[in-house]
């Protein structure tokens, strides 16, 4: 198992904390208010969601923190359902994505990557096996943000395969 303290990790982390769309959320210089999403599920700053949201303002310095909490948590998540170890871009992208979703533990991508599936489990970010977009629908509707964001993991994933 991946040790989070390792070198692997900690570039992931970084990475992900650098590379991470800082515009979306609403966050500015004044920062930010919490809103549902599409979803319906309450939310503040770059997707930070939970009981301990509070109906307020929220800093840029308190979202970023909340940013790093939140990522670390995700990717302890998806290390732990790893039975060998990822590439960088591989952790960024699967992070993001259960970052997002929740649900990078019990999806196709990680069977297929502990099955040593390097490029399909990077390709089911965002598709499925017959094509058709995953992970981009709310209660049954098609989402095209989600979509791009599925698509941005995928090719954060393929970062770095040979």
């Amino acid at each position: 198992m991946l040790d989070l303290k390792s070198k692997l990790a900690v570039s992931a982390l970084a990475g992900l904390l650098i590379t991470l769309p800082l515009d979306e959320g609403g966050v500015t210089d004044k920062g930010a208010m919490p809103y549902k999403d599409v979803g319906g599920v309450l939310t503040v700053c770059y997707g930070h969601t939970g009981k301990d949201i509070e109906n307020r303002r929220y800093t840029k310095d308190e979202c970023l923190e909340l940013l790093k909490v939140d990522t670390e948590r995700h990717m302890k998540r998806v290390v732990s359902c790893m039975t060998r170890e990822p590439t960088v871009g591989q952790l960024k992208g699967f992070t993001s994505m259960d970052f997002n979703t929740g649900g990078w533990c019990g999806s196709r991508s990680n069977r297929e990557f502990n099955k040593g599936n390097d490029k399909e489990s990077c390709r089911a970010l965002a598709y499925g096996p017959s094509g058709q977009p995953v992970w981009s629908y709310v209660d049954g509707t098609f989402w095209a943000g989600l979509h791009k964001r599925r698509i941005r993991e995928s090719k954060e994933c393929y970062a770095g395969l040979g």
